[in-house]
């Protein structure tokens, strides 16, 4: 159920519905939370916090893209240089 929400906001924002895939995410990321799964957490706060930098909302998407960080440095996930490199960058 993670990934479907998570790959419905992508499917919804390629039809240029944002605020719908956002809610998809939030969704997704809710789900993976209350599951404790770190690869959904680390899969979906980025893709959140990268949208919401790309939206110009940069306290909220550095949050979201710490979240992310931080779960692929517990679940040892591949992607952390990229992520640390977008929030060195987003200040």
């Amino acid at each position: 159920m993670i990934l479907a929400l998570h790959e419905l906001g992508h499917i919804t924002k390629q039809a240029e519905q944002i605020e719908k895939a956002i809610k998809y995410w939030f969704q997704s990321l809710k789900l993976a939370q209350e599951t404790n799964n770190a690869e959904g957490i680390f899969h979906t706060a980025g893709t959140l916090g990268r949208n919401f930098l790309q939206t110009g909302q940069q306290e909220q998407g550095r949050h979201l893209l710490e979240l992310s960080i931080s779960m692929v440095k517990q679940g040892g996930f591949p992607g952390v240089d990229a992520l640390e490199n977008l929030l060195l960058h987003s200040s």
